[in-house]
């Protein structure tokens, strides 16, 4: 079965990374394509989310440090991560991003009252289609 073949594939990546082997070591030898190196740095949430997409940036959130994860699906294929560190992020100063709030609020306002605004006029309109029209 083609299933159970890549079960024991990704069993011996997995085991071989656990191992402390190097990464591009394992992928020529049992692996794929392997996703560009991220940075020898701490990297903000949305950066990951820019390297790894959000389906690998949540796992990789979810895993204690240091670690190897299990393989991890996403439309690319299968991925192994490696958190070297992970450290909390700090909530910023609430009077530093005031003004991003403020903005925010009023946008989401301004949104509703399109909303609003469109639904009231479309109470009030008389649309008639052609005969021909899709419907």
């Amino acid at each position: 079965n083609d299933a159970t073949g890549d079960i024991a594939r990704l069993d011996k990546v997995r085991d071989a990374l656990r191992q402390g082997q190097d990464f591009t070591q394992t992928a020529a030898q049992l692996g794929d394509a392997v996703l560009p190196p991220l940075p020898r740095s701490l990297l903000p949430r949305k950066k990951m989310y820019d390297y790894l997409g959000p389906r690998l940036t949540e796992a990789a959130s979810r895993l204690p440090s240091p670690s190897i994860s299990d393989a991890i699906a996403d439309g690319e294929g299968w991925h192994f991560l490696r958190i070297v560190r992970a450290e909390p992020g700090t909530p910023p100063v609430f009077d530093d991003i005031r003004p991003q709030i403020l903005n925010a609020l009023q946008r989401e306002s301004d949104d509703v009252a399109l909303v609003d605004y469109l639904a009231w006029l479309k109470e009030r309109a008389a649309i008639s289609l052609a005969d021909d029209a899709p419907q």
